[in-house]
């Protein structure tokens, strides 16, 4: 939710920071970009993260 986790993407471990979100000076930009660094370094501080391998499948 954009208002709960401001950072957060809808895919799992993306992060907003700066004018990816929407147009915004460069103050409100460097304090998204450490809470948005603070995130990824959650996830990172964990050891191991579990991930859903992405395949590719032909329909013939």
């Amino acid at each position: 939710h954009p208002k709960l986790k401001p950072v957060d993407a809808p895919t799992r471990g993306v992060y907003f920071a700066g004018c990816v979100e929407s147009p915004k000076d460069v103050k409100d930009s460097v304090t998204q970009a450490g809470a948005a660094a603070a995130r990824a370094g959650n996830v990172l501080s964990a050891g191991q993260v579990r991930i859903e391998a992405i395949t590719a499948r032909l329909i013939p």
